[in-house]
């Protein structure tokens, strides 16, 4: 007998940034998809965008949603980015019901 465990479902998030400066510009537009679970959390949303963002010191970041703003990563001197959420920390599948146009 073959038990085949139901995947969980995936929803696939496109991030978008502003560009820093005119060298930054050639590489526009900055647009990146990546997969999550509906089981993730904003929370493991954003700490993912982590890796899309350009490596800067003393910078910010806001997420922003049509519901309004969802957490900020901000860098120090090591340009290592800080999450500060600002709503609460439910499943990405909730949230998306809610808002969409999220923007970073």
């Amino acid at each position: 007998m073959l038990l085949f465990k139901k995947k969980p479902e995936k929803i696939i998030v496109k991030f978008t940034r502003q560009s820093l400066n005119m060298g930054d510009d050639c590489l526009a537009p900055h647009l990146e998809e990546i997969e999550v679970s509906v089981t993730d959390r904003i929370s493991d949303l954003l700490l993912k965008a982590k890796d899309y963002l350009p490596s800067m010191r003393n910078y910010e970041w806001e997420a922003k949603c049509s519901k309004g703003i969802l957490g900020r990563l901000k860098s120090g001197e090591s340009a290592e980015y800080e999450l500060i959420l600002e709503t609460e920390d439910i499943k990405v599948k909730k949230h998306h019901k809610r808002a969409q146009n999220c923007i970073l």
